[in-house]
């Protein structure tokens, strides 16, 4: 038996019936995606630096060098791929100088505060010794893709803090660091770095007049040294670091002239009497026969007559037997006259034996008088 029309038309009108459900189309809205972890091998993640397209192929050839440095081979290094497979083994070694670049992500309210979230480090000719990305112990709010080139998908293969720490204090351990602004990195990372091993392109540029701006940024300065641009879009920390390090070695040698100055040390040798120097010398205090004494001499001292060079004036030395050297004469600012054995102990007169002005003043008699005053000194 088939259904009337009017069965149909209420149907269509009431909607299909129940367990022919339509399924519900799973849809996102614009900039609501969903935060689920991505693959390593998605759109999201990206293992090579992006290379710099903004390069005339002339400028890669040029053999034009400055200051022993070819242009054509700087260029090159900078805007080669992440892997450098053309270079001997010598090359592929940390060797003296590394370069490090770090980049940050935004975490706290608005992603105001940076938290490291990549490393990378390259040596003298480019070659990448080092690259991580690290895994973050806050939530992040901002990931800065647009200037950092971090995505979420980045985290799947993050390492931690600490083992991302050691591993570039390491290999920076003795050896000189290239970098820009490397207070940021360096700050990033919680490690110091003696600033004698330090090569900040970003001070030193404006130090030796290579820019007229006190703070320059990095792509300024490889636009004006090397005539190739970086940074145009998202940033990668080893085409960053390539970078520093092109710019260090093509001023290496002006560079490095106020870090190789070594200082002057000039040795000031002053003639002693020959009585006095076996009194000074501890060594030769050793070698020094003893001889007999008599118990007399045991309470005394023995004095020396002892003029520096280029002194007009002559000081009374008095060494004991314990070799300690003293000065004779030397007063405070009232002369005393200090017996040996301790037991008369008098403060002197004048040179023609009239009253001192403290004891002038104390004949008076007035309230305000100062009385007598006598320094003691123990022997």
């Amino acid at each position: 038996m088939s259904a009337s029309s009017n069965w149909l038309a209420l149907q269509k009108k009431i909607g299909s019936p129940a367990g022919q459900r339509k399924r519900r189309k799973l849809s996102h809205e614009p900039g609501h995606a969903p935060s689920l972890p991505l693959s390593p091998s998605s759109s999201l993640s990206r293992a090579a630096p992006p290379p710099v397209t903004s390069v005339i192929p002339s400028l890669l050839s040029d053999t034009t060098e400055v200051n022993g440095e070819t242009l054509g081979a700087l260029r090159s290094m900078v805007c080669s791929s992440q892997e450098l497979r053309g270079l001997p083994e010598k090359d592929r070694l940390p060797g003296t100088y590394i370069a490090i670049d770090c980049e940050m992500v935004g975490v706290g309210p608005n992603g105001l505060e940076s938290s490291l979230a990549r490393v990378s480090a390259v040596n003298y000719a480019g070659f990448v010794l080092f690259d991580s990305f690290v895994r973050q112990r806050e939530r992040v709010t901002d990931w800065r893709t647009q200037w950092s080139g971090i995505r979420p998908g980045d985290m799947s293969r993050a390492k931690p803090f600490n083992e991302v720490q050691k591993t570039v204090s390491d290999l920076l351990n003795g050896r000189i660091l290239v970098g820009h602004a490397l207070h940021n990195d360096l700050q990033a990372l919680m490690l110091p770095h003696p600033r004698a091993q330090t090569r900040d392109t970003q001070l030193l540029a404006y130090r030796h007049g290579q820019t007229k701006n006190r703070l320059p940024a990095l792509r300024n300065l490889v636009k004006d040294m090397l005539g190739i641009a970086i940074q145009e879009g998202e940033h990668n920390s080893i085409v960053d670091a390539r970078a520093t390090m092109a710019i260090y070695r093509l001023h290496r040698k002006q560079w490095d002239q106020a870090f190789n100055i070594k200082p002057i040390r000039v040795k000031l040798e002053m003639q002693t009497s020959e009585k006095i120097l076996p009194y000074l010398s501890s060594k030769s205090k050793r070698k020094r026969k003893q001889e007999p004494k008599d118990d007399k001499e045991d309470n005394q001292d023995h004095e020396y007559s002892f003029s520096p060079v280029q002194s007009k004036k002559q000081y009374d030395i008095k060494v004991a037997k314990s070799g300690a050297v003293q000065r004779k004469g030397i007063s405070s600012g009232l002369s005393v006259v200090v017996k040996q054995n301790g037991k008369k102990r008098a403060a002197a007169r004048g040179p023609s034996g009239a009253m001192n002005w403290w004891e002038k003043t104390s004949v008076g008699g007035s309230s305000g008088a100062i009385q007598s005053m006598t320094s003691t000194v123990s022997t």
